[in-house]
């Protein structure tokens, strides 16, 4: 069985996130909270750089 390396993310508001699983597991790089009103909000912490492509 070959595990997954990353976590694809489809967003209800069209967002794709493509995140690495070491990324994805790691609370000091990814956050995800839920929201007093139902919804998510995710934080990405520890960003150095942006790039689009």
């Amino acid at each position: 069985m070959k595990k997954f390396e990353n976590q694809k993310l489809s967003l209800s508001n069209g967002i794709e996130l493509i995140v690495p699983n070491n990324v994805y597991e790691d609370a000091e790089s990814v956050e995800f909270i839920l929201n007093d009103n139902g919804t998510y909000s995710i934080l990405i912490k520890n960003i150095e750089d942006i790039q689009s492509k």
